[in-house]
């Protein structure tokens, strides 16, 4: 429902197959927001996206957002005669599909690492000051090897909680660090480990809520779940000259997409609510003069079938397709492959629309690595060790997104 085919299609009419498969679902084609795809090759010259979604569209024109098409969470190539037993994944499913999204690593090749944290060990290890931080939900995504990169900050929407946020009880945080001691005959590693770790997470926090508490934004942001969320990140951006930190990366979840049953009463409020804050935060990052150094990546764990059901919603499917924003990104186009046919008779249609993807999440994330200072062969396959399943042809570099 994001994006849609809109006009001026190869072949046939790409919008009525769209509404014939979408059927009461289906977005009216007058109320989608229309961007071009002219010379892009794919199976439209013209997309629309939903209505309630302007910004994403003003981004696109400005050539500051494009879209990846027909991704997924994958193992390797896959057709339909073999996508159950070549998929590691359990496919389908939330728990299993969150999970492997936030790992992408099948062959649990760096155990319980996410690409974003294996990107903050590589980028650490060649000198530069790297910061993790998850907004309001913890994530496998941003987790490194232990002691290798960035230690992973988790903060809550509103911000950072000082250790002890009580006047009336003080003295209570050198008491817990005294009976967390250091050193003693009678410790061991382990409670050593731990000693550590715990005066070091006291330490960073309320050094990090002594810094943020001093700095506003410029932008006015909503008082929505992403409003807050994403004030709290352009707040730590503007705080990384402080903390010394080169590379920061950041983790932030929205829900409620799961609609089962009358998906358009949801999906429009839910896009309004992203819309405005996306708005605020990219209005925040040029008040900043960095909205050229943010790379903004959309993920999810799955598609939704393209045949609503019964209750007027849709159900767990597979292919999607997701958005990259950014100053520096090279917008205004439409990667990957838009589906060329959204019928049953589409020879990756699985059943009611679940669509095989061709193009694995590697395809978005090496670039973004990439860009970010990874370099190599050797340290792009540490970030995305699961990659070298897939040929060149369905996996993009650096200078196809910047």
């Amino acid at each position: 429902q994001m994006l849609v085919p809109h006009s001026q299609c190869s072949g046939r009419d790409r919008y009525a197959e769209y509404a014939a498969v979408r059927g009461k679902v289906a977005l009216s084609k007058g109320s989608l927001l229309q961007i071009s795809a002219a010379g892009q090759g794919q199976v439209c010259d013209r997309f629309g996206i939903h209505q309630d979604f302007p910004f994403l569209q003003q981004l696109y024109n400005d050539g500051h957002a494009l879209f990846v098409c027909d991704v997924g969470v994958m193992t390797k190539p896959v057709n339909k005669l073999n996508y159950e037993s070549e998929t590691l994944t359990d496919l389908f499913a939330h728990n299993a599909m969150q999970e492997e999204i936030q790992r992408l690593d099948p062959l649990n090749e760096i155990r319980q690492t996410g690409p974003l944290g294996r990107m903050t060990d590589v980028l650490s290890s060649t000198g530069y000051n790297t910061r993790a931080v998850a907004v309001a939900t913890p994530t496998n995504a941003l987790e490194g090897r232990i002691n290798v990169g960035a230690p992973v900050y988790s903060v809550g929407e509103d911000g950072i909680t000082p250790f002890n946020p009580y006047e009336t009880l003080e003295g209570v945080e050198d008491i817990v660090k005294r009976l967390n001691g250091g050193t003693e005959p009678e410790t061991n590693v382990f409670g050593e480990v731990w000693a550590s770790s715990l005066h070091q997470a006291i330490d960073q926090t309320n050094e990090l809520n002594s810094i943020l508490s001093s700095l506003a934004t410029t932008a006015t942001f909503p008082s929505t779940f992403m409003g807050k969320k994403l004030e709290v990140i352009a707040r730590l951006i503007k705080a990384r000259e402080a903390m010394g930190v080169e590379r920061d990366f950041f983790y932030v979840e929205m829900g409620g997409f799961d609609n089962h049953e009358r998906i358009e009463r949801f999906l429009g409020p839910l896009f309004s609510e992203l819309n405005n804050a996306l708005s605020a935060f990219v209005s925040e990052m040029k008040s900043q003069n960095l909205w050229n150094n943010v790379v903004i990546v959309e993920t999810s764990d799955f598609g939704r079938t393209l045949t609503p059901n019964s209750g007027d919603g849709t159900d767990h499917a597979w292919s999607g397709n997701n958005f990259v924003l950014g100053g520096a990104v090279r917008g205004g186009r439409i990667l990957g492959e838009y589906p060329p046919d959204l019928t049953d008779n589409s020879p990756v249609n699985v059943g009611r629309g679940r669509l095989i993807p061709k193009y694995p999440y590697e395809t978005i994330f090496g670039p973004v690595a990439q860009w970010m200072g990874v370099s190599g062969a050797s340290d792009l396959s540490v970030v995305l060790p699961n990659r070298d399943n897939f040929p060149s042809s369905v996996l993009y570099d650096q200078g196809d997104f910047f």
